[in-house]
């Protein structure tokens, strides 16, 4: 099994949008507009949003109260 990318770096760039720096090379634009289902309904409020961050190995990004996403989804999700 392929190991998915590690994200370097990551920034909010608009609502519910992270744009994302990878290990690869790439710099992908994630909108996670479509993640209305909890927990991640909770994205939907700004503050909350504002709070993300980079987990210490690059393996997802983490929001308060332990809800997190995990680079191989993020990934897929900037390359569609």
């Amino acid at each position: 099994m392929k190991t998915p990318p590690n994200i370097l770096d990551a920034r909010i760039v608009g609502p519910l949008t992270v744009e994302i720096d990878w290990n690869t090379g790439e710099t992908l634009s994630v909108d996670l507009s479509d993640f209305t289902a909890p927990p991640f309904d909770a994205l939907r409020n700004p503050e909350f949003f504002a709070q993300m961050q980079r987990d210490a190995w690059g393996h997802g990004l983490d929001w308060p109260s332990g809800l997190d996403m995990g680079a191989d989804r993020l990934y897929q999700l900037g390359r569609e």
